[in-house]
Order: C-alpha cells, then sequence, then structure tokens
C-alpha cells in the first residue's frame, strides 16, 4: 500500500500540486469573467398581505389601499440573476396580532432562488389603517325636487320604513347623517307610491362611497291635494214668535279654503251649512255651527265651525198723547183754509215695536197726518195717519178718523 502511494499519489507531487492551484485559479477567473455576480433592481413586485380572514374574523377592515409595491435590489451570478423573474420573490406582510388605528407592518422577503439574494428593499414596511366593522340604523330623508302648480301641495308623505341599517367602518358608519332619496314633483296633480333609490351622505350632503347597506330602496306614498276657496252658505230661519224679534243676524266666515284629492275638488263650488234657527230666548248669541265637509276634504287653515251672531230682543208697547193741534194736513189746495174740531184734545197713539226701536223714537219724533187732497168745501173726515222714519210693527191711532172743516179763502179789498 504504501508503495502504490508513493508510485501514484506522491509521484511528481509538484506537478500536480500547481495542476491544482491552476485550475482553481482558471474557475476564479470564469466565474468572474463570464458568470460574475451582479446586481439588479425590479420595481413594482407586489407585497402579498397575510391573514386578511383573521383580521375580518375579529370585525376589523382594511381602511387603505389593499395592495403594495415594493422595488428591490437582488445580487447573484449574472446567469441566476438573469434567469429569475418577478415570482420568484416573495414580499409579504402579515396583520395577525394587529387591532384597530394605524399600523406599521414589516415586510419579509425571501428568494426562490438560492443563488441570489435580496439586498434591498425600497421600504422596509407598510402602513395599514384598521377599523372596526359596525353596524348602526339611519333615518331615511327624502328631498321633493320640482315644483308643483300653485294650487297643489303635499299633504302627507310617508316611507314603508324610517331607518335602515348600515354596515361598514365605524368612521364612516358614524359619518352618515341619514339615507338620502329624491322623488320628483313635476307633473303631479294626484296621490302616487314609488320605489325611490336611498344612498348614504354625510352633513354636507355628499354620498359616502364603501358601505354595505341593508336595503337600497325604499317605497313612498306621496298625498297630493288641491287647494280651493269656496263659498259658504247658511240659510237663517227667523222663528221666534210675536213677543220677540230678531233684530240682527250674520255668520263668518263667507268663504273658506278646502282641499282634497282633484277631482272632489274641481266639483265644489260652495259648502252648505246646515240651516240656524233663531228663537225667542237666545238673547245676543254667538255660536258656532261646524263645517261638515265630504270624505278626503279637509279645511286649510281655517276654523272648523261657522259663527253665527246676532239678537233677539223683546217686543214692547209704548203709548203718547198726541195734541189734536200737532196733528198736520197735507196736500189740501191752496184756495182753502181748514180747522180740526175742538171736541177731541189729544189723540192716543200707541206703538208695538222691538224694543230698540222703540227706545230710539223721541215724543217731538212723532206727527200725525192728514191727507186733504181729496177734500172739498165742507166738513170733511180724515184719517190720521203716523209719519215717523222707523219701521214700526204695529200703530193703533185713537181716535183714527177726525174731522176737518174746509173753507175758502176769503179775498180782501185791493187782491
Amino acid at each position: 500500500m504504501n508503495q502504490f502511494f508513493k508510485e501514484k499519489v506522491f509521484h511528481n507531487i509538484s506537478i500536480k500540486i500547481f495542476s491544482i492551484v491552476f485550475a482553481m485559479l482558471f474557475w476564479v477567473y470564469v466565474m468572474d469573467q463570464v458568470n460574475p455576480v451582479i446586481t439588479k433592481e425590479m420595481d413594482s413586485i407586489k407585497v402579498e398581505l397575510l391573514n386578511i380572514d383573521t383580521i375580518e374574523d375579529n370585525g376589523l377592515l382594511i381602511m387603505n389601499n389593499k395592495e403594495f409595491f415594493v422595488d428591490i435590489i437582488l445580487e447573484g451570478r449574472r446567469d441566476e440573476i438573469l434567469s429569475l423573474n418577478k415570482n420568484d420573490i416573495l414580499l409579504s406582510a402579515d396583520l395577525m396580532g394587529y387591532k384597530s388605528g394605524m399600523n406599521v407592518i414589516k415586510i419579509n422577503s425571501k428568494s426562490n432562488n438560492k443563488e441570489v439574494e435580496i439586498k434591498k428593499l425600497s421600504q422596509d414596511d407598510i402602513k395599514i389603517q384598521l377599523e372596526k366593522l359596525v353596524e348602526k340604523p339611519k333615518p331615511i330623508q327624502i328631498e321633493f325636487v320640482g315644483k308643483l302648480e300653485d294650487e297643489f301641495r303635499i299633504s302627507n308623505s310617508k316611507t314603508d320604513v324610517n331607518e335602515i341599517l348600515v354596515k361598514g367602518p365605524e368612521s364612516l358608519v358614524n359619518s352618515v347623517k341619514n339615507l338620502i332619496g329624491t322623488v320628483n314633483l313635476s307633473d303631479r296633480k294626484s296621490s302616487f307610491e314609488n320605489e325611490v333609490v336611498i344612498v348614504p351622505v354625510d352633513d354636507e350632503n355628499i354620498i359616502i362611497q364603501g358601505l354595505d347597506i341593508n336595503q337600497k330602496y325604499v317605497n313612498i306614498n306621496v298625498d297630493i291635494v288641491k287647494q280651493k276657496e269656496v263659498k259658504v252658505e247658511m240659510e237663517i230661519v227667523d222663528n221666534t214668535t210675536e213677543n220677540y224679534s230678531l233684530k240682527k243676524s250674520a255668520y263668518y266666515p263667507k268663504t273658506i279654503e278646502i282641499e282634497g284629492p282633484e277631482k272632489l275638488i274641481d266639483n265644489i263650488e260652495i259648502v252648505n251649512v246646515k240651516t240656524f234657527d233663531v228663537i225667542d230666548d237666545l238673547g245676543t248669541f254667538s255660536i258656532d255651527e261646524n263645517v261638515i265637509l265630504p270624505e278626503n276634504v279637509v279645511l286649510v287653515n281655517s276654523s272648523t265651525v261657522i259663527n253665527v251672531y246676532g239678537e233677539v230682543e223683546p217686543v214692547e208697547i209704548k203709548e203718547y198723547e198726541i195734541t189734536i193741534k200737532n196733528s198736520a194736513i197735507l196736500n189740501l189746495d191752496k184756495q182753502y183754509e181748514f180747522k180740526i174740531q175742538e171736541d177731541i184734545k189729544t189723540i192716543n197713539l200707541k206703538m208695538r215695536a222691538p224694543k230698540s226701536i222703540l227706545d230710539s223714537i223721541q215724543k217731538d219724533d212723532v206727527e200725525l197726518q192728514i191727507d186733504a187732497s181729496d177734500f172739498v168745501a165742507g166738513l170733511n173726515s180724515g184719517m190720521l195717519k203716523l209719519n215717523i222714519n222707523t219701521d214700526v210693527i204695529e200703530t193703533t191711532i185713537t181716535p183714527e178718523i177726525i174731522n176737518v172743516d174746509i173753507y175758502k179763502i176769503e179775498e180782501t179789498e185791493g187782491d
């Protein structure tokens, strides 16, 4: 064996050592010149986010971008570098354990080719905003656009629901003021039902994106009515007995404004209020009577009653004694003179009238008259009549007939 090593291994050992050193130097030369170590930059390598499902299970959402891209610098032998593509580079950020708020997460890097080293990343970490996932009810608001004609208005509007659940990041959900829908009123003259799209808006009515809405449509019923001014008619019937009198009566208002469906309103011109009976014991009265309108027709900013007012007063008798000399002879021919018989000194006058009329009559206002247009010379009988500027219900004059002598005026000398 020793002889073998001497002859085979150690024989010409210097030449063998030189050959080995030369081979090594040649290999180094080849590697440095033919396949040298180089660096290369790769742009926009996607960072894979790990455990996204875990944070969602914990009621968290990613608020900023879910995609991140990083530039990298690689180092390795030329042939290894050239054979490498983006799929061979693995960049990841693990979201496990992070909580609500802004989180800085380290980027982990790995090359599938062990001969290639990732020397540098354009950034070592990424920032991810996590937020709680919440669900809250938000009110519905309907905005009307377009204009109804002047005599029409919305009397009522109602949606089938008042609130709808909104789900999403806490900050977005909290910024929702309400869920708004728009209804166009142009050319509308009657009540209608519509399906309305609703969207979440903030205090400035700016639409908020990125939310899940439990219900994207609502049904709305809009009642549209027509308004109109109509006359009020009421019959006031005087049912007082002979001992009383209706001094005055009226009612208010004479017109009212009503509203309702167009077809009903167009057929109404007058509203009749039931007959009002005036009786003896009302005195000074002010009584309200209800306005009765057709079904689905109502008053607009008006009282629901018509006020009937007036006064009932007693009928009284007043007596006067009138001096016969105060009786007037009317329409007597100018050629005659008259003389009332002296056997009757006074005339008894009874007036039966409402108290207010009698109270307004003074004795000096009373004048008895005789119409002498048919009188002739001699003795004539004339009927006394009362001349007074008022409506007296009944008069009694005693005596009613008096005798008047009619004679010609004597001509004087020189005429």
